[in-house]
């Protein structure tokens, strides 16, 4: 691969599938990123099939739509062929199922279908068949928009099959003429988009390609029927079944005969199970992190969430409450992006006695608070008091008036404010305030990860906003694992090199024990050997772990307080009952301060 493409700066690869690699790179200059997919040599041998991804890129470029992603350039040459696209700031729909979210539940998935019902009618229009949908090929973007990839490319790559070129087609999303190689037309993506609304409100593919063979699932495709969603999840309504039994129907005259026409019965499907269940049907209901994070997108999801609540008033009787109404969801875990977290792992329907639970409150279609909470609804402390200070126990949020995040309160688990964090508008800086002590202000440049959004990097700043070191490093990097949990923190010079702090310290790990949801610390010197001793509150300096030298997971006190609206920030003396928490408010370590808005979940 060459480091250079045009006037594009090759930065890292970011996938790899069947066609070949895809890298991110960055214009050398307006600093724009775009995704370049190197074929595969295998498709660029032959003149024909280089003469088809010329013609195939004319045909792309045409191609125009928020919802499928942007064909910008197509190079060729001694090297190979190299289509250059629209950078995807997000996760393939196949990770989000996969890894982060699980099935997506009916009221969440409709604004997903229906933008990616609006990817495929435009295209359609334009006479382009995509011929291989699958999870894979559509990515759901940190903005909350879907992006359709790849249209024009596996019919190239059908044609390079005729020619001996292997490894083409996804055979779980193949409609019955598809497995048959016979002519097709947008019937047969149709065909496919409800192989893929099965996969999105289940959860997995209805065919187990670990126990079949392409051949038997082939077979199964062209004789039996799909599943019952409601044999994997019971929720699953009778109208989005029949919805997708009649996309995926053996006969292509019994489909849809186009992606508007599926599209209107899913507005109607959704308007019915809206009006029957009371689950307001906006966009706002699943596109949070757009909301959240960006004015324009928010406006809208507003504006569709009001025009959304008028029409189940006129049908149905349900009110305006829905939408502006409080609700609360529990989960086992949760992510950050961008600074807001978001439910991860297990929905949790009621916390059971000796558990616990991250409980979500939203009002409006905002998250406005995340509590650790018991049984009971209490506020409770997590077991080891360091990464307490890592992952808040309770946290308010608040938006301006563009809806977008402002800054956060962060409380211990008794309601006393530990901790204000502002943010810019480009969440570019970040000024964290310590509410105990003597209050000292920290600000800091954030980096965040381009693909996951999550906190990848911070450095310390002065009052000119220069990088400053603080107790000998200038910096913090956070490594995460395959469930996007804080793994370590790694403090940096200023030349981005791992680097130890006046105390001695250069790692801050973490652990996460089997079958439990407490987590434990250790701190390491530049050698990865443990760094012992007990907590020295009078020289632990800002921004050190050394503080917290040494110390181990002790019995844990939870505090009883039950989850109101609004906890008390009104400042306090700190008389809890775990020792490195004491010493919080004078040391005001700045990983501590940091990590509360990292990324450090999943």
């Amino acid at each position: 691969m060459p480091t250079e493409i045009l006037n594009y700066v090759i930065v890292r690869k970011i996938g790899e599938g069947g066609m070949g690699q895809v890298f991110l790179a960055r214009n050398k200059s307006i600093h724009q990123f775009v995704a370049i997919k190197m074929l595969h040599p295998r498709f660029c041998a032959s003149p024909a099939l280089r003469d088809r991804f010329r013609q195939e890129a004319i045909l792309l470029s045409s191609l125009d739509h928020p919802n499928i992603v942007k064909f910008l350039n197509y190079v060729e040459n001694d090297q190979g062929i190299f289509l250059i696209m629209e950078y995807v700031d997000g996760i393939t729909l196949e990770d989000f199922i996969n890894k982060k979210n699980g099935l997506i539940v009916e009221s969440r998935a409709y604004p997903m279908m229906t933008q990616i019902l609006d990817a495929f009618a435009y295209a359609h229009g334009r006479g382009m068949v995509h011929r291989d949908i699958k999870p894979g090929n559509i990515f759901v973007g940190k903005d909350g928009n879907i992006k359709v990839l790849d249209f024009g490319i596996a019919r190239i790559m059908s044609e390079a099959e005729t020619e001996g070129v292997k490894g083409v087609g996804t055979v779980e999303y193949m409609s019955p003429e598809q497995t048959l190689d016979r002519p097709l037309d947008i019937r047969s993506d149709i065909y496919s988009l409800g192989v893929l609304f099965y996969q999105m409100l289940t959860g997995r593919s209805p065919y187990d390609k670990t126990s079949h063979t392409p051949l038997e699932i082939k077979k199964y495709i062209l004789e039996k029927p799909l599943g019952r969603m409601k044999a994997v999840y019971p929720y699953i309504s009778d109208e989005i079944q029949a919805l997708v039994d009649r996309a995926t129907s053996k006969n292509p005259d019994a489909r849809f005969h186009d992606c508007r026409e599926m599209k209107s019965e899913l507005l109607r499907v959704r308007q019915l199970t809206a009006t029957r269940t009371g689950v307001l049907p906006s966009d706002e209901t699943y596109i949070g992190t757009a909301s959240q994070t960006g004015g324009k997108k928010s406006r809208k999801g507003v504006m569709i969430a009001i025009v959304s609540t008028i029409t189940v008033l006129v049908a149905g009787g349900a009110g305006y409450w829905l939408y502006t109404r409080d609700y609360v969801r529990n989960y086992t875990d949760y992510t950050e992006i961008r600074a807001i977290p978001e439910g991860a792992g297990t929905s949790v329907s009621s916390i059971v006695d000796g558990d616990t639970a991250y409980r979500f409150t939203y009002s409006g279609g905002k998250l406005m608070r995340m509590s650790l909470v018991d049984a009971k609804g209490n506020v409770v402390n997590m077991a080891d008091s360091l990464y307490a200070l890592y992952r808040p126990v309770d946290t308010e949020f608040h938006y301006d008036s563009e809806r977008r995040l402002d800054y956060k309160n962060i409380y211990d688990a008794e309601g006393k404010l530990l901790y204000k964090v502002d943010y810019d508008q480009d969440f570019a800086k970040a000024r964290v305030e310590s509410m105990q002590g003597d209050s000292t202000v920290i600000d800091l440049k954030l980096v965040f990860d381009d693909p996951s959004g999550k906190l990848s990097s911070v450095y310390y700043l002065d009052v000119s906003g220069k990088k400053t070191a603080r107790n000998g490093v200038y910096g913090e990097s956070y490594s995460y694992d395959r469930l996007g949990r804080l793994t370590r923190v790694t403090y940096l010079n200023a030349d981005n090199v791992p680097e130890v702090d006046e105390r001695g310290v250069e790692i801050i790990g973490f652990d996460y024990p089997a079958g439990s949801r407490h987590v434990r610390s250790s701190l390491y010197d530049a050698a990865g050997k443990p760094v012992e001793g007990k907590p020295d509150v009078k020289t632990a300096p800002t921004g050190s772990a050394a503080g917290y030298r040494g110390k181990k997971a002790e019995t844990h006190h939870y505090m009883d307080k039950k989850l109101s609206p609004n906890p008390s920030s009104k400042k306090t003396k700190d008389t809890g009952p775990i020792e490195s928490k004491k010493s919080f408010g004078k040391n005001k370590s700045i990983y501590d301060m940091e990590k509360i808005k990292s990324g450090d979940s999943y």
